[in-house]
């Protein structure tokens, strides 16, 4: 049986040395996470659980759409795009 902190070793070091496509794909991979343990949560009706996980989604698209580099046409459109369908919640 794994030690819990040898496991919190391992996705320290992970995250430490991976690429920063690398980084940007766990980014996703944890934003797709959150919003199925919330999507479970609401349907649970668990609010608060729901509301955490919702947040954590949040923060992280907050992160790539702040790292996103402006000289580039797509990310002029994709933070229109963000601008826009944030004013619609």
């Amino acid at each position: 049986m794994a030690l819990p902190g040898a496991y919190a070793q391992y996705n320290n070091s992970k995250v430490l040395t991976a690429s920063p496509a690398e980084l940007t794909l766990m980014l996703y991979d944890g934003a797709i996470k959150f919003c199925n343990i919330a999507e479970m949560a609401v349907e649970k009706s668990d609010v608060p659980k729901a509301h955490e996980n919702i947040r954590k989604v949040q923060n992280i698209i907050g992160y790539l759409h702040s790292t996103l580099d402006m000289k580039y046409e797509v990310s002029r459109t994709l933070t229109t795009s963000t601008l826009i369908s944030r004013d619609v919640w």
